[in-house]
């Protein structure tokens, strides 16, 4: 993974952990489709919704740490 994926990323969680949601989306293509467990979301704004509501559960530390294990 090169250094600039690794930074995006961490710049990504960071966004969401700081609760900077029009930061946050700045990483999103504007007609995003996104797929996951729970629903199905289409747009930028059905998915910053989505991540503010994910907000409140989100400890980045316990994601860096997942995130971390998966480049090794």
């Amino acid at each position: 993974m090169t250094d600039k994926n690794l930074n995006t990323a961490v710049s990504y969680y960071t966004s969401m952990r700081d609760k900077k949601f029009e930061e946050m989306a700045t990483f999103f293509h504007p007609n995003i489709h996104f797929i996951g467990p729970l629903s199905v979301m289409d747009g930028k704004e059905s998915v910053v919704e989505a991540a503010k509501n994910f907000a409140m559960f989100f400890k980045i530390a316990q994601s860096a740490k997942i995130f971390l294990l998966m480049i090794k």
